[in-house]
């Protein structure tokens, strides 16, 4: 599978930040646009070399080459820092996390179950795969909901396929809802299975740090 797009709800509109980095970008062009040409200008006067701008010169320091700047580091880098994130109600969850799972079923015992979720996220796009030890999913649409003064939540679809070896598991699909601790550092939330295996359960989430461990409730 291949990252998607993802929807923000309650957050800062894409389209007012593409408004932005439009304004952003015209302006920084005319900026260095004029301070090119001064610089021509000086070199003429000064050192009297009859320097000229060649047109493809210009065309980098035009609008569209600068708005695509910006949008590639805001996409890569900027939307992560804190301060950002809090600007426009964006969290990161990019990362892995440890996953506990209980499945429940009124015909059957709770089985409990682990793995690793792995979410790789940009300002515009995000992909989540869920390793265990029998399956492997990934999400195929997602979005993000800023529940204003409480945390935030991960709503995502997936679809599951069994690992070699247990033939006894069917592919399905499936729905995911989490809620986010206030530092993003753990979440619970609920599954649940469909098309093919029609289960359900909780999930509880703990992320993890650089070093392979798990950040501290403390």
């Amino acid at each position: 599978m291949k990252h998607h797009e993802y929807i923000v709800i309650d957050g800062f509109s894409r389209s007012n930040m593409g408004r932005i980095l439009s304004i952003a970008a015209s302006a920084l062009s005319a900026f260095t646009i004029y301070f090119l040409l001064k610089l021509v200008d000086l070199s003429q006067l000064w050192w009297g070399i009859d320097a000229t701008l060649p047109p493809s010169v210009l065309s980098l320091a035009g609008a569209g080459m600068i708005y695509f700047l910006l949008y590639h580091v805001l996409n890569k880098y900027l939307w992560k820092r804190p301060f950002v994130g809090q600007l426009i109600s964006m969290p990161n969850l990019s990362g892995e996390w440890e996953v506990i799972g209980k499945t429940l079923h009124p015909e059957e015992r709770i089985c409990e179950w682990k793995g690793v979720i792995r979410i790789v996220q940009t300002w515009d796009k995000v992909r989540i795969r869920q390793t265990t030890n029998t399956s492997q999913s990934d999400s195929i649409t997602a979005s993000v909901i800023n529940d204003q003064g409480i945390s935030y939540r991960l709503l995502y679809n997936y679809t599951n396929r069994p690992l070699a070896g247990n033939d006894e598991m069917q592919s399905h699909m499936g729905f995911v809802d989490l809620e986010f601790s206030e530092d993003l550092n753990s979440a619970t939330g609920e599954y649940f299975n469909g098309r093919g295996r029609n289960t359900y359960g909780t999930m509880t989430l703990r992320r993890k740090n650089k070093n392979g461990g798990l950040w501290s409730e403390d």
